[in-house]
């Protein structure tokens, strides 16, 4: 278009001109992919961003026709673009049409001073001048107003997106029947992550919601995940309030980095310890240890703090009271003791089971036992898992036996509880040799690889 309308356009400023537009776009996609700016930060690069837009098309216009040049509608554009994928307040879309509709004639200006044109002082060329100028007004006008309605309408679905007095802000995860939403707590002024049961689940998933609530609300060690509140909105969506965490739960941390350091598992086994045997000596057993349900928290001060979730299919120690269905086995097969595998009743050495699977793991970078979830239980039934130092011959050997003895397929071979599983993990070699700055270095190098900056949070 340029060189159509004004043929004697040298090429070289408009590819220079083509360059810095692009270059500010791409500033712009950068600054949006910046998660650790301040809201103050990226509203200021943002401001910048449209400033240098204005300017470009500016100078455009003042190299490619001067004041009746055809390039003033470019402003209309970024205008009716931003207000698209930037909703506000009609009071602060205007300050950005101020800024650049006093951008423009101000080039014009200093471009006049520096190299006068007479022929733009002509009655032609400022009459032309003045008409784009109004029209291109008016349609940024519209453009704010426009920004306003759909920033009213979001308002309102915002608004409506609420549970009692929680406030839903963003998916962060999914479930069978379930979701799991940040929220804010209008009540306690804070952000909590909102397990949400659908409306289509069955009675049996709110059984297990429920008891998932009272169980976890009963548990007061700080390695456990704490609720806040459980309860039901007024159209009948059951809905369960727990804290929300920052980081990233330990399945995450093995796609992302393969096997753990040997310290870091021992560091996160000897925290997983003490939830489960507070559970056991309330009379409960989790039935569904994995890394999944391990959280590693990554918050200021609180690196590879670990927290235990899920407690949707936990069940009494000393009945079947709170079982489901007959025949079902509930939990992840690769992770669940041979005696549940044969439809005895889990009990504590189960969850040992479970924490010495995901011990194995995390130190193998491989469960126990591969295959379709049939081929997993049938194997579990006929043999033994591969030695751990097998895989990796650098694992200690005093935490290899640990590991292994929790996978003894007979229960009673197993450590009789979790305080002494907890024992036997202290007396390892590197029981005590992860340290605070060994975490915030795993943790960048998580981030790198994950190319986040974000909390990879799963509830």
């Amino acid at each position: 278009m340029v060189f159509s309308l004004y043929p004697q356009t040298p090429v070289l400023w408009v590819v220079l001109l083509r360059i810095a537009a692009t270059g500010s776009a791409l500033q712009a996609f950068l600054i949006a992919r910046n998660r650790r700016l301040s809201y103050r930060a990226a509203l200021i690069a943002h401001v910048c961003c449209i400033a240098a837009l204005s300017l470009a098309v500016a100078l455009y216009s003042a190299w490619f026709g001067g004041p009746a040049s055809n390039y003033i509608q470019g402003l209309t554009i970024v205008v009716l673009v931003r207000s698209t994928v930037v909703p506000e307040r009609f009071s602060l879309a205007i300050r950005y049409v101020a800024l650049m509709m006093l951008t423009y004639p101000l080039v014009m200006l200093i471009a006049a001073a520096l190299s006068p044109h007479p022929e733009w002082f002509t009655s032609r060329e400022l009459a032309m001048f003045v008409t784009n100028y109004v029209l291109v007004g008016a349609s940024m006008l519209g453009g704010a107003g426009a920004s306003h309605l759909v920033w009213v309408a979001r308002q309102q679905v915002f608004e409506a997106r609420r549970l009692g007095r929680y406030r839903l802000e963003a998916p962060i995860g999914r479930g069978g029947q379930n979701e799991v939403w940040l929220a804010w707590d209008t009540t306690g002024e804070r952000q909590v992550a909102l397990k949400v049961l659908r409306s289509d689940a069955t009675a049996e998933a709110l059984a297990l919601f429920r008891r998932e609530a009272n169980i976890a609300r009963s548990l007061e060690d700080p390695h456990a995940v704490r609720i806040f509140d459980f309860g039901a909105s007024e159209d009948g969506i059951h809905y369960l309030a727990m804290e929300f965490l920052d980081g990233a739960d330990l399945s995450l941390l093995l796609r992302s980095h393969g096997p753990l350091a040997a310290a870091r598992v021992v560091h996160f086994a000897l925290q997983a310890c003490a939830p489960l045997q507070e559970a056991h000596d309330k009379g409960l057993v989790h039935r569904d240890v994995k890394p999944a349900n391990l959280m590693a928290l990554r918050t200021e001060g609180a690196q590879d703090t670990l927290k235990l979730l899920d407690f949707g299919i936990a069940r009494a120690l000393e009945s079947g009271a709170l079982e489901t269905r007959a025949g079902v086995i509930r939990g992840t097969p690769a992770y669940l003791a041979p005696e549940v595998c044969r439809g005895q009743s889990a009990t504590a050495a189960a969850d040992i089971y479970g924490l010495g699977a995901t011990l194995y793991h995390l130190l193998a970078g491989v469960p126990p036992f591969e295959g379709s979830d049939v081929a997993v239980l049938a194997q579990k039934l006929t043999g033994a898992p591969k030695p751990l130092r097998e895989w990796n011959a650098s694992i200690p050997e005093d935490l290899a036996a640990a590991t292994m003895r929790c996978l003894d397929a007979e229960p009673a071979n197993r450590f009789v509880s979790m305080s002494a599983l907890r024992d036997a993990l202290l007396a390892c070699d590197c029981a005590t040799r992860w340290s605070s700055h060994d975490a915030e270095f795993a943790w960048n190098q998580h981030l790198q690889v994950r190319g986040v900056t974000a909390a990879e949070t799963v509830v």
